[in-house]
């Protein structure tokens, strides 16, 4: 049965709408977040959450049954707008081979299913390919070595593409790296309509510059995987799809930073080096806050991680000293720090409502892409091709021209 895709996304865009202020307002920073007057018993039972019971809430398969009706509600209709086919269901078709050398495990589940997806779903293109910003053509080697033809990989760093040359050689592939900025660069003349064009996670604008210029060019076959969304280069987000232009709906890069808040792969120890730079920086906030006697949150750029490997007081001084701030008179570095770390259990408790509508915003993303290419003429499917385990940004893209 072939999906109705123009349906689904007005639907999707009808419910966004209707929800936006559940999604929209960043608990982060400001609280309190203004559904908490429309839903008072929920954004109460959410305070009242400890860090264990949101720890178990944000990992992957929560069970939400102890939480109020409209948290129920809204989880279970961001799964049902969520829903997508799996492209690699088989396993049988998976060519078994072994992991190659110097291609981390995760990155290797992702490589072998997007590639046998491709070669499933797209058996017209089994020749040849071009792999889009292909890094050290981890990607690229493996269709070659799948399907015995000539790889092209197209990477900006020309380091990267030294040691895909080296990889390849080793593994006696034909597979070329070609060093390219397809954003500086002319993209067009870097695609053949005969060639088709894989792109796994490609980043932001990087991927919406590939699609762009293969339905310039009229290639034939073309695979995306998204990644990214909020790496763009404009704000708002401009939508690709006339769909998503009439759709109503202005997302702003903080909103397309939402779809990439998922931690299904982070470590332990990259969890928490997250939760201390969030707790610093909402205690720091809170004293500045309190000493100017404004009510907003201060976006204080981006800090080395070494700032977070000495302690709080240390991480105040230097960020004061580098925004040009002035520190609170009265400034307890103990009590500031424990703030914050209250702080951050408060956002992160009442940021679980807006988690529900990651999924589902990326599902309009994703949408948006493949309604632009149908409006350009190509046939289009879309599913997963992995599991959510082996990296959230599941979804592939498949077009075949028309």
């Amino acid at each position: 049965m072939v999906e109705n895709y123009q349906q689904r996304f007005s639907k999707l865009s009808e419910w966004l709408r209707r929800w936006s202020g559940l999604w929209v307002p960043r608990p982060f920073v400001g609280l309190p977040v203004s559904w908490e007057a429309d839903f008072p018993d929920l954004a109460r039972v959410l305070r009242a959450l400890s860090e264990a019971e949101i720890d178990e809430l944000e990992s992957p398969g929560p069970d939400f049954s102890h939480l109020p009706e409209d948290f129920q509600g809204w989880a279970q209709q961001a799964k049902e707008f969520s829903q997508w086919p799996d492209l690699a269901k088989n396993e049988d078709l998976l060519p078994q081979v072994a992991r190659p050398r110097r291609v981390p495990g995760k990155k290797w589940e992702q490589v072998r299913h997007f590639a046998a997806a491709c070669l499933t779903h797209l058996p017209a293109a089994n020749r040849d390919w071009l792999d889009w910003c292909a890094g050290k053509g981890h990607l690229g080697r493996t269709l070659a070595a799948w399907t015995e033809g000539q790889v092209t990989c197209l990477e900006q760093n020309q380091a990267l593409c030294q040691d895909g040359e080296t990889l390849s050689a080793k593994a006696g592939l034909t597979t070329r790296f070609v060093s390219a900025d397809v954003l500086a660069d002319s993209p067009q003349t870097l695609l053949d309509p005969e060639r088709p064009v894989a792109a796994l996670h490609a980043c932001g604008e990087l991927h919406m510059r590939l699609m762009q210029s293969a339905v310039a060019r009229g290639v034939a076959h073309l695979a995306v995987a998204p990644c990214c969304y909020h790496r763009i280069s404009v704000d708002p987000y401009p939508p690709m799809s006339e769909a998503a232009r009439q759709s109503g709906l202005t997302l702003g890069r903080h909103h397309l930073r939402l779809v990439a808040f998922d931690e299904v792969l982070a470590s332990p120890k990259r969890k928490r080096l997250r939760r201390v730079e969030q707790a610093w920086r909402l205690g720091l906030d809170l004293g500045l806050g309190e000493s100017s006697g404004e009510d907003r949150y201060r976006p204080l750029g981006p800090a080395p991680r070494s700032w977070f490997r000495n302690d709080f007081a240390f991480f105040c001084s230097q960020m004061a000293e580098r925004q040009e701030l002035t520190l609170p008179p009265a400034w307890h570095p103990a009590q500031a720090e424990s703030r914050g770390w209250q702080r951050l259990r408060t956002v992160r408790a009442l940021g679980l409502v807006r988690g529900l509508f990651r999924r589902p915003l990326e599902t309009w993303l994703i949408l948006d892409r493949v309604l632009y290419l149908q409006e350009s003429g190509y046939h289009v499917q879309a599913g997963s091709f992995c599991p959510y385990t082996v990296t959230p940004r599941n979804l592939l893209i498949m077009a075949q021209g028309r």
